[in-house]
């Protein structure tokens, strides 16, 4: 993957859930986090995820790249979908752009 990040991140590995519209719900794991949206993968590829759809992360408060036991919902924009290999599987990374920030570029 190349490197679009227009803010900090920090590399994370958090367990979360993304639902989107129409009842498509899966299970992803936060791979970075910032200010402006968080990067995850998906394994499973059974599920459609279109760029431009909103979507609702729950998933649990991240301070200083840890988890916390405060879980939270945040909704976003799905701004980017890849397929990726990585060893032994193919994963869907998933940018979200989170609401209230600046427009994506």
């Amino acid at each position: 993957m190349d490197d679009r990040r227009r803010g900090l991140r920090q590399s994370v590995q958090v367990p979360a859930h993304l639902t989107l519209p129409g009842g498509r719900e899966l299970d992803v794991m936060i791979r970075n986090a910032g200010e402006l949206g968080v990067l995850v993968y998906a394994t499973d590829l059974e599920v459609e995820i279109h760029e431009g759809e909103r979507a609702l992360l729950e998933h649990p408060q991240i301070v200083d790249g840890a988890p916390t036991k405060l879980k939270t919902k945040t909704t976003a924009s799905v701004v980017r979908v890849e397929l990726d290999m990585e060893p032994g599987a193919i994963v869907r990374h998933v940018a979200l752009f989170f609401d209230g920030g600046p427009a994506p570029v």
